[in-house]
């Protein structure tokens, strides 16, 4: 199960594929993520994604985009952003990120050549579409690295191949007739508004633990609750206090995955005053309640990896027929097996626990 990390500076803790390595590069899958959704988050690094199967709606600061397969997405240094399903369906990526200090060797390179496309003024995002050139040959690089690094991880070769990507991006950047722009930076009153979001949300992951009101999200941000709900709306498309029970309900997952904490200890250090209460809230999001996650979630998440190793069933029933049912995450399924063949797909009608 992948999980962000979020440091009380509002960035990401990125777990580099090794320590000293300043190297991310993975084949991910949004099923691995609680709730098929990554949460919003930024880092330093610059994110590109490449989408190998599925389709990605992907949202960066206010604008969002639906990356198609075959597609992908360049997303600037410390800008907020994340992904989710569309329609419930499942997503396969390839996300690879480029810290600025692997090709900052010279200072003159990074005065001339990196900070200019960095800088918070720059352009958020640059779409990379498989039919123009100049970005197709950045999705084969990109897919090159991910091939090559995934067989000898060679640090050295890849860094080599992130300066060729660079020598593209960076020339097709200054020329803007030919680079599929989203949109650009250079509103001071829009740097100020990213700015006061990123105190509220600092806040929100510094105190979820506690009782908090929107009073106290306003007073972080130094706004009044309409502008409050006027920015989390425009760049998270949630009302302040729905982002604040989505993010307890985000950790309440971790440590439901990760510890032997009781349910009661889990809803008083994510937040919830009491376990009835984070039962609801956790149904609402999930599909399923706290112990019903807890108790089915190996089963359920190996049997959508790997359908043959599931063995438990609910029903029996004539003709050597087992079906059980199961909720994951807000989706809900139905496995039948007969004869020793499993079939798993989605059950229609209503998608959550009734």
């Amino acid at each position: 199960m992948q999980n962000i990390i979020v440091k009380k500076d509002g960035y990401e803790s990125i777990k580099y594929d090794s320590p000293d390595s300043l190297l991310y590069i993975k084949k991910l899958n949004l099923s691995d993520f609680p709730d098929k959704k990554i949460l919003r988050h930024r880092h330093e690094d610059l994110e590109f994604i490449i989408v190998t199967s599925g389709k990605l709606f992907y949202t960066v600061n206010d604008k969002s985009s639906i990356i198609e397969s075959g597609c992908g997405i360049c997303v600037n240094s410390s800008r907020f952003h994340g992904g989710e399903s569309i329609d419930g369906e499942n997503c396969e990526f390839i996300c690879i990120l480029l810290n600025p200090a692997l090709i900052c060797t010279t200072k003159e390179i990074e005065d001339k050549y990196v900070l200019p496309i960095i800088d918070r003024n720059a352009k958020d995002i640059i779409l990379l579409d498989n039919k123009i050139e100049w970005q197709k040959e950045i999705i084969n690089i990109l897919k090159n690295i991910y091939e090559i690094y995934s067989k000898t991880k060679n640090s050295l070769y890849i860094v080599g191949m992130f300066f060729s990507l660079w020598q593209i991006y960076y020339a097709n950047l200054q020329n803007s007739e030919h680079a599929d722009v989203i949109y650009e930076n250079d509103d001071s009153y829009e740097n100020g508004i990213r700015f006061t979001l990123k105190n509220m949300l600092v806040f929100i992951y510094e105190n979820y633990g506690k009782r908090i009101s929107l009073k106290e999200i306003c007073a972080a941000g130094r706004i009044c609750r309409s502008k409050c709900y006027e920015i989390f709306g425009k760049y998270l498309h949630d009302t302040p206090m729905d982002f604040l029970s989505d993010y307890r309900v985000y950790k309440a997952l971790q440590y439901l995955r990760t510890s032997d904490m009781s349910i009661l200890e889990i809803a008083y250090k994510t937040g919830f005053s009491t376990s009835s209460y984070f039962t609801e809230v956790f149904k609402d999001r999930i599909g399923c309640t706290p112990t019903e996650y807890r108790k089915n979630k190996d089963k359920i998440i190996s049997a959508i990896k790997n359908p043959t190793s599931f063995s438990f069933f609910a029903e029996e029933h004539g003709g050597g027929v087992k079906i059980a049912y199961f909720n994951y995450y807000k989706k809900k399924y139905i496995f039948v097996k007969r004869k020793g063949a499993i079939v798993i797909a989605p059950f229609p009608g209503d998608m959550r626990c009734g």
